[in-house]
Formats: C-alpha cells, sequence, structure tokens
C-alpha cells in the first residue's frame, strides 16, 4: 500500500474511480500496477520492457482504498520487500491512541492488496 501526504495525496485521488468511495476498488484502474513497481523498483530505467511486463503480470490482483475519507480520515504505509510486515504491524497497533485529541480513538492497519502469483492470496480487509 502507499501512503499519501500532501501533496502526494492529490495525486493519488486521480484513482478513484466511484464515488462515494465507501470500500476498496479491486482491479479497476491498471496504472496503479505501473505506479507501485515504479516504487518498488531502485532503478526503473534500467529494466527492459520485457521484465517490466514480467513483473506486471506477476500481480494478479490490485486495489485502491482511500484511507484520507471518512471513517477514517488516515493514510498507509507501503511495505518495501524484506521488511517483516508481521512485526510492523504489531509495533505500529502497540502506539496507543488513547492520548489524542480526535475523539476517535482507534488506529487502522490495512493489509497488502497486490498479490502476486507466488504469494499466498489473503482476503483485503474491507472497512
Amino acid at each position: 500500500m502507499v501512503y499519501g501526504d500532501v501533496p502526494s495525496m492529490n495525486y493519488w485521488k486521480l484513482f478513484v474511480k466511484n464515488e462515494p468511495h465507501e470500500r476498496a476498488e479491486i482491479n479497476h484502474d491498471e496504472r496503479l500496477i505501473e505506479q507501485y513497481l515504479q516504487y518498488l523498483t531502485p532503478h526503473p530505467a534500467s529494466l527492459s520492457p520485457k521484465e517490466r511486463k514480467a513483473q506486471a503480470q506477476a500481480i494478479t490482483c490490485f486495489g485502491f482504498r482511500d484511507w484520507g475519507k471518512e471513517p477514517f480520515e488516515a493514510g498507509c504505509h507501503i511495505w518495501k520487500p524484506g521488511i517483516l510486515v508481521d512485526q510492523s504491524i504489531a509495533a505500529l497497533a502497540s502506539f496507543g491512541v488513547a492520548d489524542s485529541i480526535s475523539q476517535r480513538k482507534f488506529i487502522s492497519v490495512a493489509k497488502l492488496i497486490l498479490i502476486s502469483r507466488d504469494s499466498l492470496k489473503e482476503d483485503f480487509a474491507q472497512p
């Protein structure tokens, strides 16, 4: 998942296809695959078109959820290769929100929604 703050969140708004945006939009805009691969590839220009196509074809399911919209009004982060996601989520969940000035006393951690053919397919948690 890709985290967006100002000004990048305005960029990602272009990927919202359905309003009101009440849940993830799955497999709606294939430009997301290219943007995701561009973000994760250290030197994207060094890949041949054949390598880029193979990377894109490895992604069998993709989606977009704008966490900046109600009821969340928050962001999320992309997990780079090599990060132990379960440990990272546990560390994030350990942050308390009891002292938050917001009346919403919760923290939301989303799941990765780009799934490759080589990975286990997880259900995408809908809000």
